[in-house]
């Protein structure tokens, strides 16, 4: 968690971009006023709509004239984080319109988070985790990401797929899934980028990355042997490719599931 809260804007900001892993989410208390991220500008006001975007871009708030613009917001880091947002597409729309239920249930999150900032009880930090990880489950609805039919995708996806699943600690590369998947290497980027919302490596990436966070939480396995079945020739690698995806090392993870490393 990187900040919650609430925030207000009498004057145009601008915000330079992040350098490490972190997202915002937002919805507005009162007053309007415009937002630009990127070369991507949204008009934000009040109402059942809220933006989620990534703090690598550059943003910039510009109020109405004569009115603060009052904010609600969400300052967050984690597992895989810049692939989720890629997946759900927030660089081409920040937007979400949800329903009065999910709205209820992000301001409900919001004020989950602000307790277990204020009182930090044992594993607070891992408490927060699970409820970000929760707070995604409206954006993946309305994005329609849920459950993919595989009837619905092409049999050169679901072939790549499979092979996936069958052997997830195989150390697999694009080219050889396109092999597996009977087409080009270019037309097999291209089919999964259109039907899987992600390229074919950042999913690879946050396969493996969840598949080490299940090996991480068996404390028989010592971080050395992880990195081994995850095909890292030195731990050294798996830990900075298990921080740049997380913002946290193998052993800080544990120490939040309450693992013996």
């Amino acid at each position: 968690m990187l900040g919650v809260g609430r925030g207000q804007h009498d004057r145009p900001r601008q915000y330079p971009p992040l350098n490490k892993p972190g997202a915002v989410l937002l919805w507005i208390e009162s007053g309007t006023g415009r937002l630009e991220l990127g070369s991507q500008t949204v008009v934000l006001q009040s109402g059942l709509r809220c933006w989620l975007y990534n703090l690598r871009q550059p943003r910039r708030f510009t109020p109405a004239p004569g009115q603060p613009l009052v904010v609600q917001s969400i300052r967050f880091s984690g597992p895989d984080l810049d692939a989720w947002l890629d997946t759900l597409g927030v660089a081409r729309k920040a937007e979400f319109t949800l329903t009065a239920k999910w709205a209820s249930h992000i301001v409900a999150t919001q004020d989950r988070l602000v307790c277990l900032a204020k009182a930090r009880p044992p594993h607070w930090e891992w408490k927060a985790h699970l409820a970000f990880t929760c707070l995604f489950e409206p954006f993946v609805i309305v994005r329609n990401l849920l459950n993919p039919d595989q009837s619905q995708l092409p049999a050169a996806i679901v072939r790549a797929l499979n092979a996936i699943e069958t052997d997830p600690f195989r150390d697999w590369r694009a080219r050889e899934l396109a092999r597996i998947a009977g087409v080009s290497y270019s037309a097999f980027r291209a089919q999964f980028r259109e039907h899987m919302r992600a390229a074919v490596h950042q999913h690879l990436q946050r396969s493996k990355m969840e598949l080490a966070q299940r090996l991480l939480s068996d404390q028989r396995l010592q971080i050395k042997q992880i990195a081994e079945r995850l095909h890292f020739s030195r731990a050294a690698y798996f830990s900075r490719f298990f921080r740049q995806l997380t913002g946290m090392s193998p052993t800080e993870f544990r120490e939040h599931l309450g693992v013996q490393s």
